[in-house]
Parts: structure tokens; C-alpha cells; sequence
């Protein structure tokens, strides 16, 4: 008992620690005394209201919300009440204090952070699986919500996420890979967006190590062992500059930065490259000190110096300056071949410029004042705004799906009949075009004149494309509209006009469900209405009516099934294949013998089938994710497929497990070849496989071109050991230069 008090006194002192560490960093970041004892009344709060809650880790939980301020502090560099507001983010979810306390103690400001940052809590009066199918994008739709009122809310979230990954360990894998889905589809890219690139990437890497550890661990461990040679390469390469910097009389600060992990091995499995094969592992930062208006004169300066002793790789310049990101990121990115023949990527820019890359929107906001009009952060927080104004009419997932659509990496530049320039995403039409000048304009859109040449309304723009769009005032919006834009504010205002449409019918198409339900005895109730709609496969009553009154969908389909329980044998046609579907009865199986173990449920007929986007074998980290019938898709945790159905419905992720191995080979898979083209090799290939590994081939396919060949190898193996043996035995025969596995096939 002695020790558990000498244990618990031990950790209240370093908690007290910790937080006077967060204190000195505001101290010594200018935080006034007043903006000190608000900071300071909220960690008291805290500590109270949390008591001696404990995380999974074990550790005291008020740990998390002082580390959540600090992440705010010091790598978000968010304010006096934001900080207060991190400290206080999960009292009013967690703890007997309502949000009226924290509005009476701290004031209205403080209490709309903490709000947007409070989870949205279930009806308890609603089934719990109909609650929970949504309650995940209701959280994130408030949370995305308040960029129209307070972006501070989305910041804390991200330092809130950026903490709960680092210290996520503890948590049941499943959980891990819900956090790690939501994380890679929502949040990297809204630090991204925000400008918070080293937090971006910090997120991709985490959900990298989540989903796919080895991959992690090894170029993790392949960048500590070229950290000595880069240093030295960077080393000689300024080396030669500093004469000619000193001549110029150019003030400049001059580092360098690793690229990140999820980055490297994106170019890797994107590329099809080895982890040597990668060129540009660090970027040189050259940042400049200068007035405003001397910026682009030196930053330009700077590249003639460079390029004067080292040669830049063909189009690869890019000038950020000129035409910054909608982020507000501006800089010059070049890419140079060293005295070694090796490429080094350098981005060269000013004082003001790093530190709005480094502190991202806090920082742009820092020098908005010196600058003449609004900034590209305020025109998309704008743009935001104007699609948030549509949210109440759409569902909480329609509303997180299309905002998704709007977190592009990319962009293109256009312009107007005027020379006006507008920023759009790539991949971006006419249409989206004309929806971005006005809602008028898109719903009368006929078609558009692009650099002189009349174009459709669904032509893809381009980088320097002058657009002008004709109207016609018998013109609106149509269904096949929706595949011709992409933008969410296009996309929003089509479907707002649809659905003026659709209401007109929707009366019509309700009283023929209701008089369909009682015709066949059954009590035309809410209940019975939404079996209806989730048996019709639409996602709203709107559509449902719709589709039933322009007589698109025929309500006799259903009159087998709706008077049943349960829907299972009707979905069953859809996802039972020859190839991948099987039936488990769990009365007849053991928890070493089947393949997917459903913890969280207890049933007694399981129908799984295994992702063809991503085909996992035993061996592979797996999760299962319950689809809407009740069957269960078994995905590899770094299927792309999966993440985005994990990011909407992170509870209907389940465990999965594979069973002890039998030795017949069973589960399909592929791999990729590229060689040397030489006689006989196709048949050394064949030879191997089938004879001395006595794998069935399914499919085979070669092609050659000049001496270079590239095959495609689709076979049965019992697990990745098997697999990764082949692969190893394949790389040996000579010739051979590269064999990876393929997901999908």
C-alpha cells in the first residue's frame, strides 16, 4: 500500500513536471500572464475532472491533454485559448462536466473549441448498430464543420490525432487500423491542405507503421544507415556555393531534411523501385534572409548560383513563387546532379516563406497582415464555408465524402476570359469551372470555349487553359452531371437541384410504398419502410421514393424478403464467387481451424470473402469489416479499399485471424517479373515453380521489347512464406532483376 502511494505521488510530480515544461515553452513563445492564468485555471480543471483516470498504456490520462498542448504549442503554434481548449478537449466527452461549466468558467470562446472537439454521443433510443453507422461521421462532419466558424478546432483535433498515434500501441490492433483509415483519408490530407507538411507526413508515417510494419521498420532502419553519407553529400555540395553566396552578399540559412518514410515508400511501390533506387532521399532547404520586396529577385539569385556549378535535371524546376499552392506554400524546387552523379532535390525560399512552410496556416495568418488582400488559405477556408452552407442537406457521410473530394494534393492554374487566374483541383472540368464562378452560371452551363475551341461541359482543364462558359437559360442540371464534375461545390449544387426534382415525386413515391406494404399485410411503419430502403440498396428515403415513382425500381423484388427477420439470402448472390466466398458454421469450427474469428459477434452462419483489391493470404496482417448484409470482407490493413470504408465506419471492423496452416496451396495470388530477355527463361521460370516448388500456375503471360521483358505470374501458395520462398528462388535465376507481388488480379 506504501508503495502504491509512493508510486502515485511520483507520478503526480510528473504531471506537475510536464506541465511546467509546457508553461516555460509559452514563456519563452511571449504568452502574457493574463494568456498564463487562463492556460493555468484550465490544467487545474483538468486534473480534477480527470482524477486518477488511467489510459490503456497504464499511464495517468491528464498526461494526453498536456501533450495535446504542447503538440498545440509548439508544432501547431496555436494561441492562448486554444491551448486552454486542447487541456480541456475531453473533459466535457469524459467527465461530469458539462459544456455550460467549462462556457461559465472560461467563456463562450474557449467553450465552441472544446465543443467542436466533443464527440457526438448516441441516441439511446436508437438501435445500436443503426447508431453507430453514423455516429463516426457525425463526429467528423462537427469537426470539419467549424472551419466555418473556428479553425482552431480542426488544429487541436490534429494535435489530438498526432499524439493518440504516437502513443497508440496499447490499443487492439482493429482499433489501430480504424485510427490509422480515418487518419490517412481526413486528416493527413487536412494537415496537408492547412500547410502543416512535417505533421502530415509524421500522420502518414504512424499509419504506415499500423498497417504495414515491415515495410516501416525496414526503411526506417535503410535511412539510419545513409544518414553518414548524406551528411557528407550535403556537406560537398554547399561546399562549393559559399564563395559565390559571400560575392552576392546573400544571407541565407542552409539545412537539410529527410524525406519521410510513407513518402519513400510511396515512390517505391508507386515507381515499382527498390529503396536504392530512389533518387532524392533529403531535400537541401536554401531560406534567404530579405525584405518582402526583394523576395523572388534573390530567391532567383540564389538558383543562378547554384546553377553555375551543378546542372539541373530537365523539367524539373518549379516555381512556387510565382504561382504559390493554395496552401499558401510558395518556394523554388529544383532538382540538381552533384559532382557524384547523384540528383539532390533543393527548395529555395525566404524567411517568410519557411516559416509558412514550417508553421503553415498559423504562420500565414502571422504575416496576412503585411500582405495586401486575402491569402489562398482564406479563399479554400472560403471555399469550405460555401460547401458547408449545403450540409444540412446531406447526410453525414455525403458531407465528409465530398469534403474528402476537395483535400486535392494537386492543382491546376486557369483563367478567365479577363486573365484572372483561378486555382483548381486537378482533374477539374468545365463544369466545375463554371460552378466555381457562380451556381447560376453551372446550372445553366452548356458548354464552354477553351483556349478559342468550343469544348463539351465535361472537357478536363489544364494548367494555363483559358476558359469562357456559355449559358443557356433552357438549360439545368442532370443526373449525368455527376460524373462530369468533381469538385464539391459543383457536385453539392447539382445535387441540390436534382433534388428539387426529386421532391416533386417524393410524395407520389411514398404512398406507392405504403400502399405496396399493405397490400401485402404488412404495417406501413417507419421500421418497415427503412427494411425497404436497405434492402433497395439507396442511401436516402428521398431516392427510394424517387426511383419507385419513375418507376425505376420495382417494389415486388423485395415481397420474399420483407416480411423476414433477417436479409442475409438475399445478399448472399452478391458476394458469394466461386473463387473467394466461403461459408463458416462457427458450431463446426474451432478457433484454430477457420479463417476469421468474429469476436465482437456471435453467429451462427458467417459468409466472408476475400478483398480483390488487395487478395490477402495467410500471413498477411488482416482485418475483417462487416459489410451491410451482415458478411464479412477480409482485407490486408493497408488495402486502400478498406482504409476508405474504415473512415466511415471504423465499427464495423472486426478481428480476423488466419487459421494454423495446412500444406496444400489454396489462395490466389500474383507477381510481377522484369529481366534480361534470354532463351530458355521462361521455362526456368515454370520449371521452378511448378516443378520444384509444386505450385499450381493459373495464368501466365510474358512480353518482350528490345531485350527487356515484363511478366505476370498468377498463382496458388499457401501463405507469404511460401510466397516470399518463390519470390527469392524467382530473383536468383539469372536475367531476373526485379520480382514484387501484385494486389490486385
Amino acid at each position: 500500500m506504501e508503495t502504491g502511494n509512493t508510486n502515485f505521488e511520483e507520478e503526480k510530480e510528473s504531471v506537475y513536471a510536464a506541465y511546467n515544461e509546457l508553461v516555460d515553452i509559452l514563456k519563452g513563445n511571449g504568452f502574457s500572464e493574463i494568456d498564463l492564468t487562463v492556460i493555468d485555471k484550465a490544467f487545474k480543471l483538468a486534473v480534477q475532472a480527470h482524477g486518477d483516470v488511467r489510459r490503456r498504456s497504464g499511464e495517468l490520462y491528464i498526461f494526453h491533454p498536456i501533450s495535446v498542448a504542447k503538440i498545440s504549442a509548439t508544432e501547431l503554434y496555436l494561441d492562448a485559448p486554444a491551448i486552454a481548449a486542447a487541456l480541456l478537449h475531453d473533459v466535457v466527452e469524459d467527465t461530469e462536466y458539462t459544456l455550460d461549466d467549462i462556457t461559465e468558467q472560461f467563456g463562450i470562446e474557449i467553450s465552441n473549441i472544446v465543443d467542436g472537439l466533443t464527440k457526438i454521443s448516441g441516441d439511446p433510443t436508437e438501435k445500436m448498430d443503426e447508431m453507430k453507422d453514423t455516429r463516426q461521421s457525425e463526429t467528423i462532419k462537427k469537426i470539419l464543420v467549424s472551419l466555418s466558424y473556428d479553425p482552431r478546432v480542426i488544429l487541436v483535433k490534429l494535435a489530438d490525432r498526432l499524439h493518440n498515434l504516437r502513443t497508440i500501441d496499447s490499443m487492439p490492433h482493429e482499433k489501430q487500423a480504424k485510427i490509422a483509415a480515418e487518419t490517412k483519408i481526413i486528416y493527413a490530407p487536412l494537415a496537408l491542405r492547412l500547410g502543416y507538411y512535417k505533421i502530415r507526413y509524421e500522420l502518414e508515417d504512424l499509419c504506415l507503421k499500423i498497417t504495414d510494419s515491415d515495410i516501416y521498420y525496414f526503411i526506417k532502419a535503410k535511412l539510419e544507415t545513409i544518414k553518414e553519407s548524406i551528411e557528407e553529400q550535403y556537406q560537398k555540395f554547399i561546399s562549393k556555393l559559399s564563395d559565390d553566396i559571400e560575392k552576392e552578399g546573400i544571407k541565407v540559412r542552409m539545412y537539410y531534411d529527410l524525406c519521410s518514410i510513407s513518402k519513400i515508400w510511396l515512390t517505391m511501390s508507386d515507381k515499382n523501385l527498390s529503396f536504392d533506387e530512389i533518387d532524392c532521399k533529403y531535400d537541401i532547404k536554401m531560406v534567404i534572409d530579405c525584405p518582402v520586396n526583394l523576395e523572388k529577385t534573390d530567391c532567383w539569385r540564389m538558383y543562378s548560383i547554384i546553377s553555375e556549378h551543378y546542372s539541373p535535371k530537365p523539367n524539373s524546376l518549379k516555381d512556387m513563387i510565382s504561382t504559390p499552392k493554395a496552401n499558401g506554400y510558395e518556394s523554388i524546387r529544383v532538382i540538381f546532379l552533384d559532382d557524384d552523379g547523384q540528383w539532390i532535390k533543393v527548395l529555395i525560399r525566404s524567411t517568410r516563406m519557411d516559416d509558412i512552410a514550417e508553421k503553415g496556416v498559423a504562420g500565414l495568418w502571422k504575416h496576412r497582415a503585411s500582405e495586401q488582400g486575402e491569402n489562398k488559405i482564406d479563399q479554400w477556408i472560403k471555399a469550405m464555408v460555401d460547401i458547408m452552407s449545403n450540409e444540412k442537406d446531406e447526410s453525414s457521410i455525403e458531407f465528409v465524402e465530398n469534403f474528402k473530394a476537395n483535400l486535392f494534393n494537386k492543382e491546376i492554374y486557369v483563367y478567365t476570359p479577363k486573365g484572372e487566374m483561378r486555382t483548381m483541383p486537378k482533374g477539374s472540368t468545365a463544369l466545375d469551372f463554371a460552378y466555381a464562378i457562380s451556381s447560376e452560371i453551372g446550372n445553366n452551363c452548356m458548354g464552354a470555349i477553351i483556349n478559342n475551341k468550343l469544348e463539351s461541359i465535361n472537357t478536363e482543364l489544364h494548367t494555363g487553359d483559358k476558359i469562357r462558359i456559355l449559358t443557356s437559360e433552357n438549360q439545368y442540371p442532370k443526373q449525368t452531371w455527376l460524373n462530369y464534375a468533381i469538385t464539391p461545390r459543383a457536385l453539392n449544387h447539382i445535387k441540390k437541384a436534382l433534388n428539387k426534382s426529386k421532391k416533386s415525386h417524393f410524395e407520389e413515391g411514398k404512398k406507392m410504398v405504403e400502399d405496396w406494404l399493405k397490400e401485402n399485410k404488412i404495417e406501413p411503419n417507419d421500421a418497415n419502410i427503412n427494411k425497404v430502403l436497405r434492402l433497395s440498396m439507396y442511401d436516402t428515403l428521398l431516392d427510394l421514393f424517387y426511383n419507385v415513382a419513375i418507376s425505376n425500381l420495382k417494389l415486388e423484388t423485395f415481397k420474399k424478403y420483407i416480411k423476414s427477420k433477417e436479409k442475409h439470402n438475399f445478399f448472399t448472390s452478391f458476394f458469394k464467387t466461386k473463387d473467394s466466398a466461403q461459408e463458416i458454421n462457427i458450431e463446426e469450427q474451432t478457433e484454430e481451424n477457420h479463417l476469421l474469428m468474429a469476436l465482437t459477434q456471435k453467429r451462427q452462419d458467417i459468409l466472408y470473402t476475400l478483398c480483390k483489391d488487395c487478395n490477402p493470404i495467410p500471413g498477411d496482417d488482416v482485418i475483417g469489416f462487416t459489410n451491410p448484409d451482415g458478411a464479412i470482407t477480409v482485407h490486408r490493413t493497408n488495402c486502400e479499399k478498406a482504409l476508405a470504408l474504415m473512415a466511415k465506419y471504423g465499427n464495423k471492423v472486426i478481428k480476423a485471424k488466419w487459421p494454423k496452416q495446412e500444406s496444400e496451396s489454396g489462395f490466389l495470388t500474383g507477381i510481377n517479373i522484369e529481366g534480361i530477355d534470354s532463351q530458355g527463361l521462361a521455362g526456368s521460370m515454370t520449371q521452378l515453380i511448378a516443378n520444384n516448388y509444386n505450385i499450381n500456375i493459373r495464368e501466365i503471360s510474358l512480353k518482350a521489347d528490345n531485350g527487356i521483358f515484363h511478366g505476370r505470374i498468377i498463382l496458388y501458395v499457401s501463405d507469404t512464406n511460401n510466397l516470399n520462398t518463390i519470390i527469392h528462388a524467382l530473383e536468383g535465376i539469372k536475367g531476373i532483376k526485379k520480382v514484387h507481388r501484385i494486389n490486385k488480379i
